[in-house]
């Protein structure tokens, strides 16, 4: 059976989430994403990447959802989207077998309902009225198990680690210069607070020159979260996730999204220490 996994985002957390579900899970699904670092990300998943401007048009992704399904012969579809599409385009769409399954995650609206969903993956806590509108849409609701493929820590970098003064603070963000920046300055008056200079390592796919910082290009990141004291970044789900995976100390900083949940996931991190399943 072909399973195609729908990883549409503007953010690399899909194609993440996606491999770290596919290796949890034990499964080898062809993956269909509009990120142009699919093929970084993914390692050997094999994958459809289209140009990334679909991603704007729901009409342009039913057509390129549909004719993949036909090419690959797809009989299950997994959803790493929202139930209705990025877009809206799975609202009416009726998958192969009459169901889809969904990876969950903290959504900071009620979704547009989609296709009927199968099982429902829950990939971290969720608040109550989510796992009311899972239980009432899904025929069966689970945790998901997520797990990254193994990534080894580079041996240069692990010395270099070794010898710098401790502690190590590490700021880790893939996104925006500003948000980076906005990071940078919550560690800096995080260690103020607590009357510490740490060194602070810049983790970023660009890794760009910040006084009183060492850049640090590694991708991905979380190898070195064991080698670290403290992690700073923001709330979104795989930071906090492999975060939580090493138990390093996370000062999560929630980082303005249209849907995910990042104010929710950073309070349920404060308060249970936890979130991400």
């Amino acid at each position: 059976m072909t399973t195609l996994l729908y990883a549409m985002g503007t953010g690399l957390g899909h194609l993440v989430r996606a491999r770290a579900f596919a290796h949890g899970h034990g499964l080898r699904p062809l993956v269909l994403t509009t990120h142009p670092q699919a093929d970084r990300v993914l390692g050997d998943l094999p994958r459809v990447v289209l140009p990334d401007d679909h991603r704007l048009e729901g009409d342009r992704l039913r057509s390129a959802l549909a004719r993949v399904i036909a090419e690959h012969g797809v009989e299950h579809v997994i959803l790493d989207v929202f139930p209705a599409g990025i877009r809206g385009e799975l609202g009416d769409w009726t998958p192969p077998g009459g169901q889809v399954s969904l990876l969950a995650r903290r959504l900071g609206r009620p979704p547009r309902a989609g296709p009927p969903i199968g099982v429902a993956y829950r990939c971290e806590a969720l608040e109550r009225w989510q796992d009311d509108w899972l239980t009432a849409r899904a025929d069966v609701v689970q945790d998901a198990r997520l797990v990254d493929p193994p990534a080894l820590l580079p041996q240069p970098v692990s010395a270099w680690l070794d010898v710098l003064p401790r502690p190590i603070w590490a700021v880790v963000h893939s996104g925006s210069l500003d948000e980076l920046h906005l990071l940078v300055d919550h560690a800096r008056d995080d260690a103020f607070a607590r009357g510490l200079s740490p060194t602070l390592l810049i983790v970023h796919p660009d890794a760009p020159p910040i006084p009183g910082t060492l850049p640090c290009r590694l991708q991905p990141a979380w190898p070195l979260f064991s080698k670290v004291d403290r992690v700073v970044g923001g709330a979104g789900f795989n930071l906090v996730r492999q975060a939580l995976s090493v138990r390093v100390p996370h000062l999560a900083i929630p980082l303005p999204r249209r849907f995910d949940d990042q104010p929710g996931r950073a309070r349920a991190l404060r308060t249970t220490g936890a979130t991400p399943g």
